[in-house]
């Protein structure tokens, strides 16, 4: 289930999907996301952030924002922080001091809808490369 989230869109009423699947349909410029720094965040969650994003991964997710606001569908405002999460419910965490990086090679990105199945969580709509 690891994943980087670009945007988080919701709910959406199932007859959405087709118009925000073809609108999303962008280029990627593939690039490295280099993951190394620890965290943890509110709601006791242990990440493993990015210290810089790519300016290829940068103008992904501001193209589609740009894209997703244009169909009326929120987007976060918050400044854009790739990570992975590595744990929930680890407020008591310690973090180790130097973590060997994780070299995630960005080459294409999904559309895709949480199912919460047993062993499954996400399910995916549409892959763009």
């Amino acid at each position: 289930d690891w994943h980087v989230t670009l945007h988080f869109i919701g709910d959406v009423n199932a007859d959405r999907v087709a118009d925000i699947a073809a609108s999303i349909a962008v280029p990627v410029q593939p690039c490295e996301l280099i993951l190394d720094q620890p965290g943890l965040w509110q709601h006791g969650l242990a990440v493993l952030c990015a210290s810089e994003v790519p300016p290829a991964l940068r103008a992904l997710y501001d193209q589609l924002g740009d894209t997703l606001h244009g169909l009326d569908l929120s987007v976060d405002t918050r400044p854009y922080q790739p990570h992975i999460t590595l744990a929930r419910r680890a407020a008591g965490a310690i973090l180790p001091m130097a973590p060997a990086p994780v070299v995630w090679p960005v080459s294409n990105f999904a559309l895709v809808v949480s199912v919460q199945e047993k062993g499954h969580r996400y399910q995916v709509i549409r892959r763009y490369h």
